[in-house]
C-alpha cells in the first residue's frame, strides 16, 4: 500500500498545487519516531528517563512529536513527488493543513510551487533586435582636438589657434603644429585624428552593445508568462537597496536626503527597484533556461580549465570549493547563453 496519494489542485501560469494525503500508519510511525526520541531526555520524578509511564510522557511530549511529524514529512513527501514530476521548483515551497476529517483518520495537507516556465527553442526566434552603432563623424573628431586644445594649451598658445573669434564662440583651426603643441605622442592631425576615432569608435560601440543588451533582457522578460518567487524579489530589492545607499555613504550622503532632491522617497524608489528586479530575475531563468535546452551548459571539464587559469591562489581554493564551482558553472553556462542569444537576435 502506498504510503500516500496526492493529485494536482490547480496549475496557473507555472504555479501548482498538490493535495496529498498521507495514511494514518504512515503518519503515526512518524510520530512514534519522534516520541522516541523525544522522551529519551524526559525525566520525572521516580523513573529513570523515558521509562515513565505512557500517559505521563504523552502528556509531557506528545504535541512536539505530532508537530515534528509534520515538519519532517510535509517537506520530504512533496519533494517526492516534485521528483517524481520531473519538475524543477523555483523558490521556497508553500504548506497548509487540511482543515478536514478523512476517513480513516488519515492526514492531509496541500503545497504549492513555482516551476521553471516551459519555454520552447522556437520562442526565442521571435526575438529580432535593431543593432544601431553611430559612425564617428569628422566633426566629432574635430570638436575633442579643440576641446583638448583649450583645456591643454596656455591663453598666449590657444590665441595662436583661434581663426575667428565673436561673443557666442571662438574658432580654433586645428592645424599640425597645434596639435604638435598639445604634447601628446601624436605630433600630426591624421595620427590624432586616428587615435581619437578609434576612441570613439569603441565608446559607441559599447554604448551599442548596452543598448542592445538593455533591449535584450527586456524581450527575454516578456518571452513568457510566469511568476518570481516573492523571496526572490524581496532579496533582489534588499540587495539594490543596501548597493544604493553604500554608494551614497561614500560620498556623504543620506538616502533620504538625497531621494528627496530628486522629487521622490524611499517607497516611491523601491517601486522602481522592484520593477527592474522582476526584469532581472524573468531575464536571469530564461537565459539559463535557453543555455539548458541548447546544451551551452557548462561541463566539470570546463570548470576544471577555468580553475587551472587563475593565479591567485586565495582565489584559485574559493573557487575549488563545491559553491565556488557552482557559481563558476552559473556563471559561465549564463555568458554562454546570453552570447548566443545576442547573435540569434542581432538583424
Amino acid at each position: 500500500m502506498e504510503n500516500y496519494t496526492y493529485k494536482i489542485l490547480e496549475k496557473k501560469k507555472n504555479r501548482i498545487s498538490y493535495e496529498v494525503i498521507l495514511t494514518a500508519d504512515y503518519f503515526n510511525s512518524q510520530v512514534e519516531k519522534e516520541f522516541s526520541k523525544l522522551i529519551q531526555n524526559i525525566k520525572i520524578p521516580g523513573f529513570r528517563p523515558g521509562k515513565a509511564p505512557r500517559k505521563d510522557l504523552e502528556a509531557r511530549v506528545m504535541p512536539d512529536a505530532v508537530l515534528k511529524a509534520y515538519n519532517s514529512l510535509l517537506p520530504k513527501v512533496a519533494f517526492e513527488i516534485v521528483s517524481k514530476e520531473s519538475l524543477q521548483p523555483l523558490g521556497d515551497f508553500k504548506y497548509d493543513l487540511l482543515n478536514k476529517e478523512l476517513p480513516d483518520k488519515a492526514v492531509g495537507f496541500t503545497f504549492s510551487l513555482l516551476v521553471k516556465p516551459e519555454i520552447d527553442l522556437s520562442d526565442f526566434k521571435k526575438i529580432s533586435l535593431d543593432y544601431n552603432e553611430e559612425e564617428v563623424t569628422k566633426e566629432e573628431i574635430d570638436n575633442v582636438i579643440k576641446s583638448m586644445a583649450q583645456n591643454t594649451l596656455a591663453k598666449d598658445e590657444l590665441e595662436k589657434a583661434v581663426s575667428k573669434e565673436n561673443e557666442k564662440e571662438i574658432e580654433i583651426e586645428i592645424t599640425d603644429s597645434l596639435i604638435a603643441a598639445l604634447g601628446y605622442k601624436e605630433k600630426t592631425y591624421a595620427e590624432l585624428k586616428e587615435s581619437i576615432e578609434k576612441t570613439l569608435k569603441g565608446i559607441k560601440k559599447q554604448n551599442a552593445d548596452t543598448a542592445f543588451s538593455n533591449a535584450l533582457v527586456k524581450q527575454l522578460s516578456e518571452l513568457a508568462d510566469f511568476d518570481i518567487p516573492e523571496e526572490m524579489l524581496n532579496k533582489q530589492v534588499e540587495d539594490m537597496e543596501k548597493s544604493f545607499k553604500e554608494r551614497l555613504k561614500s560620498i556623504k550622503l543620506d538616502i533620504t536626503e538625497y531621494l528627496a532632491t530628486q522629487g521622490t522617497d524611499i517607497e516611491k524608489q523601491r517601486a522602481e527597484w522592484q520593477k527592474s528586479a522582476v526584469t532581472e530575475i524573468k531575464s536571469e531563468i530564461v537565459i539559463m533556461e535557453y543555455a539548458e535546452k541548447s546544451n551551452l551548459v557548462v561541463t566539470n571539464e570546463e570548470i576544471e580549465h577555468e580553475l587551472s587559469h587563475i593565479k591567485d591562489p586565495k582565489q584559485k581554493n574559493e573557487f575549488s570549493t563545491k559553491e565556488g564551482k557552482d557559481y563558476l558553472k552559473y556563471v559561465i553556462t549564463r555568458s554562454k547563453g546570453f552570447s548566443a542569444l545576442t547573435e540569434s537576435a542581432k538583424k
